[in-house]
């Protein structure tokens, strides 16, 4: 494993190859693996598969996955509205959060019931910057 993050009960992990695992507790969806309960071991999160992810992360109940296309993908519980998505309560599989297409995400820090720190910046201004400029907070 290359990198690890632990939520409530339960952990995602993230491969040197792109893969993401995650094991522990079941409820609310958080493991991203449908509508399963507890899982002891790690298992590959079949929703991803075919992805290269970059970035992972964990809340209290949710979990974020970055691409290298700079999507995040999402699953878990949504109490917060921390999917961005206020039609649902749960994602049972990661699926790309809406309204991030025209940004390029950098990094994944989360809060126990909050995304709201998508470290990101729009790919038009991005072009006129140097290193050290990019990665706007939004």
């Amino acid at each position: 494993m290359w990198s690890v993050h632990c939520g409530s009960q339960f952990s995602i992990a993230l491969t040197k190859d792109g893969q993401v695992y995650s094991c522990g507790k079941g409820d609310n969806q958080r493991l991203g693996h449908g509508p399963e309960g507890h899982v002891r071991f790690p298992k590959l999160l079949e929703g991803l598969r075919g992805e290269k992810v970059i970035d992972v992360a964990a809340g209290s109940t949710h979990c974020l996955a970055l691409t290298e296309d700079s999507e995040v993908h999402s699953s878990g519980s949504n109490d917060q509205c921390q999917h961005l998505d206020t039609l649902s309560v749960t994602k049972p599989e990661p699926a790309a959060l809406p309204g991030l297409d025209t940004k390029h995400i950098v990094e994944l820090p989360v809060g126990l019931r909050s995304s709201s720190s998508i470290m990101l910046w729009p790919e038009t201004v991005e072009k006129g910057m140097n290193e050290e400029q990019k990665g706007t907070l939004w």
